[in-house]
This record gives C-alpha cells, structure tokens and sequence, in this order.
C-alpha cells in the first residue's frame, strides 16, 4: 500500500527526532534561580530593564543596544514583557544551572552572557 521511499523516510524521519531528542539536555536540573515562566511580569521587566543596561555598559558600541531598548519601550504602558527577553534569560540560566558533566564538555563554547554580570540578573527562587 506504501511505497518504499515513503516508508524510508517516515523510518529517517523517526530516527533523526529520536536522536535529536536524546541529545537534549535533561530539564531536571534544580537550580536556585527562576525560570523565564516562572517570573511574574514585575520580575520580567525588571531583568529586562537591568539586562539592557547592563549589555549596553558591557558592549557600548553595539548596534543591538538600539535593538534592545526599543523592545523594551512601552512594556509598563502595555503591561507587558517582550518574549525574546526570555530567550537571553533562559540562555544565562542554563549557563549557571548546567550540571557539572555538561560544564566540562561546554567550558570552550563562549557567548555574550558569560561575563559573570550577567548572572547577577537571575531572579532567585
């Protein structure tokens, strides 16, 4: 009923989720610092606010400053937190949250969120 090259690739298709699904990270890590849903919306826009001053004290000549700083105009008007910001938190949270294992094995991988000023902005639990 099937010809074979649906049937190969339903078979690759399962077999590449299976292994891109095996070499997530597991989300079992305790940490003592919120996640981005975890935040109320006085604590995102609070990290927001201390996150674009602080990239912008850390990268001065950056365009992305102007980028930042218009994503975050508005928010207390609109109520509001801008979702990508969550992105840049969960990024310095799996930074500082990552087991000791995984450390090792990423300690060459490097970003714009390892100045340790950056983990200062995480929200405790």
């Amino acid at each position: 009923m099937f010809g074979r090259g649906l049937l190969r690739r339903i078979t690759e298709r399962k077999l590449i989720s299976k292994s891109w699904t095996s070499s997530l990270p597991q989300q079992n890590v305790w940490s003592p610092y919120k996640k981005w849903y975890e935040l109320s919306l006085h604590e995102k826009q609070l990290f927001i606010r201390t996150f674009v001053d602080n990239y912008k004290r850390h990268y001065p000549g950056s365009k992305t400053n102007v980028s930042l700083r218009g994503l975050a105009t508005g928010m207390d008007a609109h109520s509001d937190s801008p979702s990508v910001f969550g992105v840049f938190y969960n990024d310095i949270w799996g930074t500082v949250s990552r087991p000791p294992k995984a450390e090792l094995a990423t300690s060459n991988k490097r970003n714009r969120f390892n100045h340790p000023s950056f983990c200062t902005l995480l929200i405790k639990k």
